[in-house]
């Protein structure tokens, strides 16, 4: 093609593959865009076949690739050390298929712009861009995929659902090299659009987490295309490129769910560590301590969500309250004996208990939170009634709506708004004397109890007070169970 011939006399080469790229794309019509964002709906590919005809040029080639920075070439020494590298990080956990992620520095989608529009110079017409970072990620995967399974003996995974581990490669650029093209941009301001210096400086810098987005803004709002063109073109160096590239690889283990129920037997404990000066610990922090030790894993990798939440000093029985707890990092997740940590867990904690634990998954979250909100809750509360109450009178309190302004003394954390409940039994279970007693409390799900006792200064009406005619006050509560 023309085209190349016209880039290689000004010393700008390809490889076969980005050549090839290239020229799928230049063919591509324009129905094929998108017009809104002038990008195309799906950039065109090599197949496998060609990709494997195109490496045998590649491999044979002493040319330096414009575009992908010869990346593509499998004889590349820094994939020997990469592959190391990546051996010793995986055999660390266990999985059984893993995703491939690549990731690339900024400065690469800064160097498709500029051969885009330097393509764009030579034919004398616009382009929407023809070689993406996404163009160079998919083609990656494709060419390497059976590479990387022979070499380092596992199976990679299309799908987030099957999927144990990320492998992610990174192909980051040095510092002095982000410095050099910060000062191009600089230098490339478009100084009839009053552009603040300082805000650029501060919003529009190349750093190696810099987006496309950004460059898209540095290319057609905040630069004179032109001089920034120019400026590329007289800086431009691929040899001080393709020497500062760093080839890097990590680890991104999919996190591991597991769900159960909790037992709080302690008054002294909150559900997490929030207000902790008034706290011995928390339910978070007692399964944490133990989890983390379980699983070999960094206190912060855990993170509890339970179906709501109970006063600090009300305790939590029956059959206990579902959580499911999310852990990062996990390096353990297959063969793993839960009756065991189960058992394991209850023989050294004792403010908190669980049951049922078990191996769960992300949609459990939402499935917790529907449940605790179609749930019904037992109750066990003692009581103070500033004068003798008759059982029958208590116990004929059954199917009451009530209405609950947000207490006073949650106001602070949560929102102003009213409530009804349903109070759907009350039962004297024991009278202590004359004064106080003990009472079961049959309510749905997110009543609060305390406020029903006393009243919270009209804003539960009605109430235990208003019922009773006479004062009232909560000494003691517990959740008893969950009923159904």
């Amino acid at each position: 093609m023309e085209i190349f011939e016209l880039l290689e006399k000004q010393e700008i080469y390809f490889c076969s593959i980005c050549k090839n790229i290239i020229k799928l794309n230049l063919e591509v019509k324009e129905k094929e865009y998108n017009p809104r964002n002038k990008k195309m709906i799906q950039l065109n590919l090599p197949s496998s076949e060609e990709l494997q005809k195109l490496d045998n040029n590649l491999s044979n080639s002493n040319k330096q690739c414009f575009l992908c920075l010869n990346i593509f070439d499998i004889s590349n020494n820094k994939y020997e050390l990469l592959l190391n590298n990546i051996k010793f990080l995986i055999n660390q956990y266990d999985y059984t298929c893993v995703k491939l992620v690549i990731k690339f520095s900024c400065i690469f989608n800064l160097i498709f712009w500029f051969i885009n529009s330097k393509i764009e110079q030579l034919l004398g017409k616009d382009l929407t861009y023809i070689f993406e970072c996404d163009t160079l990620r998919q083609t990656f995967i494709s060419k390497f995929t059976n590479f990387f399974e022979t070499e380092l003996n596992i199976k990679f995974s299309k799908d987030d659902i099957t999927k144990d581990l990320e492998l992610i490669i990174s192909f980051d650029i040095s510092d002095k090299i982000y410095q050099k093209y910060n000062n191009i941009i600089i230098s490339s301001i478009d100084n009839n659009k009053n552009i603040n210096l300082d805000e650029v400086k501060e919003q529009y810098v190349l750093t190696k987490n810099t987006g496309r987005a950004i460059i898209k803004k540095i290319t057609q709002e905040i630069c004179d295309k032109n001089i920034l063109f120019s400026n590329i073109l007289k800086l431009f160096s691929i040899e001080e490129i393709l020497s500062n590239i760093n080839v890097n690889c990590s680890i991104s283990p999919i996190p591991l769910y597991i769900s159960g129920n909790y037992i709080k037997l302690s008054r002294e404990i909150g559900q997490t560590h929030f207000a902790r000066d008034f706290n011995l610990s928390s339910v978070d922090e007692e399964i944490t301590k133990i989890m983390s030790n379980i699983f070999k894993n960094s206190e912060k990798d855990f993170t509890l969500s339970a179906g709501g939440r109970e006063d600090r000093d009300v305790r939590m029985l029956g059959s206990g309250r579902s959580f499911i707890y999310e852990i990062l990092n996990s390096k353990k997740k297959y063969n793993l004996d839960f009756t065991k940590i189960n058992e394991d867990f209850n023989s050294i904690s004792k403010m908190v208990k669980i049951k049922n634990l078990k191996e769960s998954n992300k949609t459990e979250y939402g499935k917790i939170k529907k449940d605790e909100i179609a749930k019904t809750k037992k109750y066990i509360a003692v009581i103070y009634s500033s004068k003798e109450v008759d059982k029958n009178v208590i116990n004929s309190i059954k199917n009451l709506e009530i209405n609950q302004l947000t207490p006073i003394r949650v106001l602070h954390q949560r929102a102003l708004k009213e409530r009804k409940k349903q109070i759907l039994e009350l039962k004297e279970v024991e009278r202590i004397n004359e004064h106080f007693l003990i009472i079961e409390i049959i309510a749905s799900a997110g009543t609060y109890i305390k406020e029903f006792v006393h009243g919270d200064c009209g804003r539960t009406y009605p109430n235990l007070e208003v019922l009773l005619e006479c004062e009232c006050d909560i000494l003691q509560l517990d959740v008893e169970d969950i009923v159904f």
